[in-house]
């Protein structure tokens, strides 16, 4: 029986044990620092804001009680010694809630957040954590968030730099799935995993980008059987296929997060349960595009995955 081997280094090599399946996986991100063009823009390029007309409304959506977390890597100019910060969120680093249609706006973070200022072991990074939960204005359901950083000239503080997230709203739609990436330390966006190093101000808080979307898991229906001799041993195992369905079209900036971040890390959880990636398909849809993920799970045979 041919055997499939997998050659991702010159010298190295890994056995398929006979599976020979074709993979198109996500595209390979160049892994310099961004900051943009996923759901963090200039305020001016957020989707609702600069789409054309003929472009449909698209919102990133949670369930109530979900914390959400936003990471900046904004440059630390108002702390003398940014590696241990004093001055964090409320100082250095500002945000305000803006709900839709603009008419109310939670200027105090504090009401809808906790923060973190910190050093990752080469530069700065702040996180806000949003808990839904404190939400409780009914026009604030459907909201985006406008954050600001300061920086000390002559003792005095000075705007630096001012960045939005995209519209975040509550799902009403049946069923959503939760999507995150695990990453070691950092991924290609720039974003730190890991512990403030050494220093940091605010709510300890481990950043996560588990996101949620409105769609739905199933079982493919389709599966490979995998015969492993260990120490003659015959364990018998069952490759189950299942299929990530969006269900609405997203934009650029929503493929961008998914594509570039969530299905990019060293780990891939889909409703806190570890999955692989089998294939990934986005069909261009007008300026949106329709996405489907097939991911699989392996366990021995007449055992549930």
């Amino acid at each position: 029986m041919a055997r499939y081997l997998l050659a991702t280094n010159p010298g190295e090599c890994t056995d398929l044990n006979d599976f020979n399946r074709s993979v198109d996986l996500p595209i390979k991100r160049d892994c310099s620092p961004t900051k943009k063009d996923w759901i963090l823009q200039d305020c001016e390029n957020v989707w609702c804001e600069s789409k054309k007309s003929s472009d449909p409304d698209f919102t990133m959506i949670y369930d109530d009680n979900d914390i959400i977390h936003f990471q900046f890597q904004f440059d630390d100019e108002y702390n003398e010694d940014p590696e241990n910060p004093i001055f964090g969120w409320g100082d250095f680093v500002t945000a305000r809630m803006v709900c839709a249609g603009g008419s109310i706006t939670l200027n105090e973070w504090d009401d809808f957040a906790i923060g973190l200022v910190g050093w990752n072991g080469n530069n700065s990074y702040q996180i806000l954590a949003v808990d839904t939960g404190l939400i409780t204005r009914e026009e604030c359901k459907c909201w985006s968030l406008e954050i600001k950083s300061y920086k000390l000239v002559e003792g005095l503080p000075v705007l630096s730099q001012t960045i939005c997230t995209e519209r975040f709203g509550m799902s009403r739609c049946d069923s959503t799935v939760k999507v995150e990436g695990i990453y070691n330390d950092f991924d290609c966006l720039g974003n730190w995993y890991g512990q403030p190093e050494p220093g940091y101000v605010g709510s300890l808080i481990q950043y996560s980008n588990a996101l949620k979307w409105d769609g739905f898991l199933r079982d493919s229906g389709y599966s490979v059987k995998k015969e492993l001799y260990i120490n003659k041993t015959k364990t018998v195992t069952s490759r189950q296929i299942w299929t990530l369905t969006v269900r609405v079209p997203i934009p650029p900036f929503a493929k961008n997060t998914l594509y570039g971040q969530l299905l990019s890390g060293e780990k891939l959880l889909i409703n806190d349960e570890e999955y692989y990636i089998e294939s990934v398909e986005a069909e261009k849809f007008g300026n949106m595009f329709k996405v489907q993920v097939e991911v699989w799970r392996e366990c021995e045979l007449n055992k549930t995955c």
